[in-house]
């Protein structure tokens, strides 16, 4: 459970602050990042492998990443499909 929520942390984190900056980051600043973010909240969960479990909960945030991009996408293809 500690891993799924410090993933949906690092996940909604990385997006709020992606969606606050005026420049669209590079793809390796943002996997740097959520990696940092990954580790810092393992840490403070108290978790027994620190690197592992930072991996562990970086390689979950991701997935919910790309499962809520691709929702996103199929709506959009869906809705456009639907207009014509």
């Amino acid at each position: 459970m500690d891993y799924i929520l410090g993933a949906l942390a690092v996940y909604k984190i990385t997006h709020v602050l992606d969606t606050l900056t005026p420049k669209e980051a590079m793809p390796w600043v943002k996997v740097v990042f959520s990696l940092l973010l990954s580790f810092i909240f393992s840490f403070m969960l108290g978790l027994p492998n620190i690197f592992i479990a930072g991996c562990a909960i970086a390689t979950l945030a991701g997935t919910v990443h790309a499962f809520l991009r691709l929702l996103i996408l199929v709506g959009d293809m869906t809705q456009r499909k639907v207009l014509r």
